[in-house]
């Protein structure tokens, strides 16, 4: 990173660091994924509301509440 005052920071050797992170993915931090299935109760959703400047809908939720159609 290479500080450039009032106008923030600028990244540099790009290339260099996109190297070390391709390498290093696989090895650290892949590992720490947790990846899993989960499953809720049957439209759970529907009844539920979310804080606007906390969460928003997305996916399938979000197109049946914009839709009424799933």
């Amino acid at each position: 990173m290479l500080d450039m005052g009032k106008r923030g920071k600028k990244l540099i050797e790009r290339e260099k660091l996109f190297a070390l992170w391709v390498t290093a993915y696989p090895e650290q931090l892949r590992p720490k994924l947790i990846l899993g299935r989960f499953k809720g109760a049957p439209n759970w959703w529907e009844n539920k509301t979310l804080d606007v400047d906390k969460a928003q809908w997305g996916g399938e939720v979000a197109a049946a509440k914009l839709t009424q159609y799933l």
